[in-house]
């Protein structure tokens, strides 16, 4: 899928913020978690795209108790 993007072209991975994926109750959890840390692990490597932002809300310092909070990552293709 990163060949669709154009060189310079931005797209965004929205994934699961994992304290601890034991702490759900789905039976699907642990494979939310390995697939996201897996897809996070390939990106973070591959030289064809450039992270460029991590937004997570810091759910502590804004004193929210969000009941799933998510994460999104900026990625800029590069190559």
């Amino acid at each position: 899928m990163i060949a669709t993007v154009p060189r310079g072209g931005e797209f965004i991975v929205i994934a699961p913020v994992f304290r601890d994926y034991r702490a759900w109750r789905a039976k699907w959890t642990k494979l939310v978690w390995q697939k996201s840390t897996a897809w996070t692990w390939l990106l973070q490597r591959d030289p064809r795209v450039k992270l460029v932002a991590h937004v997570v809300t810091d759910e502590i310092a804004v004193k929210k108790n969000y009941f799933k909070p998510v994460q999104a990552f900026v990625y800029r293709r590069v190559g």
